[in-house]
């Protein structure tokens, strides 16, 4: 298993919605070393499981990788199958999330073929110091977009 300071530095995708966080995601995915994990909420399910450092039981362990799995099972992306395959073989947790954010990196990795991680989620801005903690050599690629621009296309897209 490759571990984080052998991989090349995950980097997270971080835009208030409408900001072109999705476009970004798509034009590194195609990239032939990158694979952009959509988005999943695992750090806002981290906080809401509140399993920031370990899972307290192998149920717990189960029900946040399901509800993680039943979020990204709507994207055209092999994260969802990645994650049903890795909570087959690992049904018990005996790992701390730190761990188990790795390992399923270095999954989702092997699995598309990809040599760096990335993640695009536009609630990861509410979690910088939890993914600091679990990446602490993350880099951060922070869309900005003119707050006017993005009340516009939020309107046009509601109509």
């Amino acid at each position: 298993m490759i571990t984080e300071k052998a991989r090349p530095s995950t980097f997270f995708i971080i835009g208030l919605p409408r900001s072109g966080t999705t476009l970004l995601e798509r034009i590194l995915d195609n990239h032939s070393q990158l694979g952009v994990c959509p988005e999943s909420n695992v750090f806002t399910n981290l906080v809401r499981f509140n399993v920031v450092d370990k899972f307290s039981s192998p149920q717990q362990y189960q029900k946040f990788l399901k509800t993680i799995a039943d979020r990204l099972q709507h994207f055209n992306d092999s994260a969802y199958s990645c994650l049903v395959d890795y909570l087959k073989q690992n049904p018990t947790c005996k790992r701390n999330t730190h761990e188990l954010f790795q390992n399923l990196i270095a999954k989702y990795l092997e699995t598309k073929q990809k040599e760096r991680f990335g993640s695009k989620c536009p609630e990861d801005s509410n979690f910088l110091p939890l993914l600091h903690q679990l990446c602490p050599t993350a880099q951060y690629l922070f869309i900005y977009r003119h707050p006017f621009c993005l009340l516009y296309t939020s309107d046009a897209a509601d109509e």
